[in-house]
C-alpha cells in the first residue's frame, strides 16, 4: 500500500536501525559506569523503545497512543537534556528528587486514605506497611537533598524550569538549537490533553462532514502521523546525538562522524 507518509516511516525506520547500531558498538556495561551515565542511559533506552512503539502504530495507522507517547518522549528528552547540560551530579540528584517527592505524597495520601476507610486495609495493603515506606522515603528525600546543596546555583524541579534552564545553557555556549522552552510551552503542553483525554483532545476522535454526517477515528487520524513520525525522527535524532556524546571512547568516535555525516 502506497501512503502518504511512507518517506517519514523509512527515515524513522533507519534511524532506529542506526540507533541500535549504536548502543551494540559501543558495547557498554552498565555495572561499570557511573550513576549519571547509568541514568542517561537508561533514558536512552526508555525513549528508544517509545519511539519503536510509535513507529509500530504509524504502520498500523493509530494515531492516538502515538500522542500518548510522543508527550512521554518530549518529557524525556527535556529531562535528559537536562542532565547532559549538568557538569556534575547535581541534575541527577534533582530528577531523583523528583521522583521522592511524587513518591512521598503518594505514600503520604495512601496512608490518609486507609486512617479515614480502614477496612481497605486488609485488601489491598497494610498501613503499616505504607508508613514504612513513607518514613524511608522521607529519609531519602532528606538525603538527596544535602547531596543537592552541596552544589551552588539554583534547584530546578519543575519540567518548565528545566527547559528554560537548557536555553540559557545554549545560549551562554553558542549552542544553536531550537528553544526547549518553546517545545515544553507549544507541544508538550498541547499533548498532555491528549494524554489526559482533555476536551480539546476528545474532539480528534470525531469529524463533522460538511453533510453534516459524523466520522469516528476509532484508531487515530491519518492526517496526523505524518506529523507525528516527523517529531519522533527529530526527538530520536536529538537522543542519539546526545547518547554518542556522553558515550563517545574517544574524540574520533567514528559512530559519531557517521552520525554527523549523515543526520548532520
Amino acid at each position: 500500500m502506497n501512503l502518504s507518509y511512507q518517506k517519514e516511516l523509512n527515515q524513522l525506520a533507519e534511524l532506529l536501525n542506526f540507533g541500535a547500531d549504536c548502543f551494540a558498538k559501543q558495547k557498554i556495561e552498565p555495572s561499570r559506569i557511573r550513576r549519571r551515565k547509568q541514568f542517561f542511559l537508561a533514558m536512552t533506552v526508555a525513549a528508544f523503545s517509545n519511539i519503536e512503539a510509535i513507529y509500530s502504530l504509524c504502520k498500523e495507522k493509530r494515531s492516538h497512543p502515538c500522542l500518548i507517547l510522543l508527550r512521554t518522549l518530549y518529557e524525556n528528552y527535556i529531562n535528559a537534556k537536562f542532565l547532559f547540560c549538568s557538569p556534575n551530579l547535581k541534575h541527577y540528584y534533582i530528577l531523583v528528587l523528583d521522583d521522592l517527592l511524587d513518591r512521598k505524597k503518594q505514600f503520604y495520601d495512601a496512608v490518609d486514605f486507609l486512617k479515614t476507610n480502614p477496612s481497605y486495609s486488609s485488601s489491598c495493603t497494610e498501613i503499616k506497611d505504607l508508613e514504612q515506606a513513607l518514613k524511608e522515603t522521607e529519609k531519602r528525600i532528606k538525603k538527596t537533598e544535602i547531596k543537592i546543596n552541596k552544589y551552588s546555583g539554583k534547584s530546578t524541579l519543575d519540567i518548565r524550569g528545566r527547559a528554560q534552564y537548557i536555553d540559557d545553557y545554549n545560549k551562554r555556549n553558542g549552542i544553536k538549537s531550537k528553544s526547549v522552552k518553546w517545545i515544553y510551552v507549544w507541544i508538550y503542553r498541547q499533548l498532555s490533553s491528549s494524554v489526559h483525554l482533555k476536551e480539546s483532545a476528545l474532539q480528534d476522535f470525531f469529524e463533522r462532514k460538511l453533510d453534516g454526517s459524523l466520522v469516528v477515528y476509532l484508531s487515530g487520524n491519518p492526517a496526523d502521523i505524518k506529523r507525528i513520525l516527523e517529531e519522533a525522527y527529530n526527538l530520536l535524532r536529538g537522543i542519539i546525538s546526545m547518547f554518542l556524546t556522553v558515550f563517545e571512547k574517544n574524540h574520533k568516535n567514528p559512530l559519531k562522524a557517521e552520525f554527523k555525516k549523515i543526520y548532520g
